[in-house]
């Protein structure tokens, strides 16, 4: 079979993937839209981020509600080269969006500060017919009494979620059928997450640096915010994350414990794995596997116990990370394949392209070189299948095939294929560029490598 006529087979396969399962509601929230004016613009910009991750944490405590984690969507968003303005404004491909992510239900809006008040605007959209089940509107004041006002947005939002579109109408759902709120659950909606207002703006704009990626702009304002409020988790687990991604591991384990211990007195189960995963991510970067694989069972087993499918998905491939690392390939397959299960029934497409490149790297490591070469053109159909065209993650496969076919004595076709990887990985920034420019000049290639090498078109269906 040609590489073009596998590459058909498996993209027409991969679309089967996407269709929508039954089970929790699986919700994604995007960030909110800053429509304020004048220095309000800048100074407030965290809310558009803080906000709806607040309502998510607040959604994600109830029983039936799978929310998607802001740090999911935004990869895809990004490995799309997607603008979230352009979303903002057209519902039908904020669907598309949620079909990728395996999303249900996907939420977007807008805020706007005014004269010391936020007016936040946020309406959900069903990701299968992309029409507008419900909409949240809320005036709230910019300081400790806004808290009072994300318990009340949360149950508003689980009204929203129990509707369905039934004959192409909205309906809601008989009770017997809808979302309930335990009254457990109710005291964690409305309970605040941090004590200040002041803290919770220093945290937002932590988050803000955090996404610029100025680091110690970030450490700094998390800091902040902990100086008004030191029981405040999610900063300490934020905190956390960014210390790590600096390389302070000392640092990075001592605020993630300092999250847990928080998370375990509140009886915040959820927090406490993701303070596990996180304590797992730093002990792996130190090389210290047995820590890692002990933190990313405990983190397995509260996402089995609290059935969040997503979580256990990522902590088998957690998991699959380190039995790869420590040489132990016939266990990282297994975990990778039970991760690869999960995500292909939830149908978030990005995590299904991203365990088949993994799984292709290790069958190619261990000689199995038809099976990787499988496994990369089944990653490579569903990415351009989602129009994830021209993403590092499309970039990174080419690449992979161009070493197959190198290794393989197929010059031609690995010269075509890193010059696709060449030409994506200069559109969208990725670091690949340098190796692949190199790769191609180990394979004779002279001349300037400036001249625009179109990627060959993505299968059709």
């Amino acid at each position: 079979m040609t590489l073009r006529r596998m590459s058909l087979v498996v993209l027409l396969f991969s679309l089967l993937l996407a269709l929508p399962t039954e089970g929790a509601r699986r919700v994604a929230i995007l960030d909110l839209e800053n429509q304020s004016e004048g220095r309000l613009k800048e100074e407030f910009s965290w809310i558009g981020l803080n906000v709806p991750e607040t309502l998510a944490g607040k959604l994600s405590e109830i029983p039936g509600v799978e929310v998607i984690e802001r740090i999911q969507w935004k990869k895809l968003v990004d490995e799309l080269r997607l603008s979230l303005v352009y979303l903002y404004d057209h519902d039908g491909k904020a669907a598309e969006l949620g079909k990728q992510l395996g999303a249900q239900v996907i939420g977007l809006g807008s805020f706007v500060v005014f004269a010391g008040s936020v007016n936040v605007n946020i309406r959900f959209v069903d990701v299968e017919t992309a029409t507008i089940l419900g909409a949240l509107n809320r005036v709230s004041p910019v300081d400790d009494r806004l808290f009072e006002d994300f318990g009340a947005l949360a149950l508003e939002a689980v009204e929203v979620l129990n509707r369905r579109v039934i004959g192409g109408e909205v309906a809601s759902l008989p009770p017997g059928e809808a979302l309930k709120i335990p009254e457990r659950t109710r005291g964690k909606i409305e309970r605040p997450e941090t004590k200040t207002f002041d803290a919770y703006a220093l945290y937002g704009k932590g988050r803000k640096a955090y996404d610029r990626n100025p680091l110690d702009e970030a450490i700094a304002l998390h800091w902040q915010a902990l100086a008004l409020d030191p029981d405040y988790a999610e900063a300490w687990q934020d905190l956390g994350e960014v210390l790590r991604k600096r390389g302070r591991f000392n640092e990075a384990e001592e605020a993630v414990r300092r999250a847990f211990h928080i998370f375990f007195d509140r009886g915040d189960e959820k927090g406490e794995g993701g303070a596990h995963r996180d304590l797992g991510f730093v002990a792996n970067d130190r090389g210290a596997h047995d820590e890692a694989e002990r933190r990313f069972r405990r983190s397995l087993a509260m996402s089995r116990k609290l059935g969040n499918e997503q979580d256990v998905a990522a902590a088998l491939n957690n998991l699959g990370e380190v039995a790869r690392n420590r040489g132990r390939f016939d266990e990282a397959e297994r975990l990778y394949q039970e991760s690869l299960a999960i995500k292909r029934r939830l149908g978030n497409e990005l995590n299904v392209a991203a365990v088949l490149h993994t799984l292709g790297e290790v069958a190619e490591s261990r000689g199995r070189t038809d099976e990787a070469e499988r496994l990369y053109q089944e990653s490579l159909a569903i990415s351009r299948g989602g129009r994830g065209f021209y993403s590092p993650g499309v970039a990174n496969t080419l690449f992979n095939l161009a070493i197959l076919e190198r290794d393989r004595g197929s010059t031609d076709q690995a010269i075509d294929y890193a010059l696709d990887s060449l030409e994506i990985s200069r559109r969208t920034g990725g670091p690949l560029a340098v190796r692949a420019e190199k790769f191609l000049r180990q394979l004779g290639l002279r001349g300037s490598l400036e001249i625009v090498h179109p990627p060959s078109p993505a299968p059709q269906p």
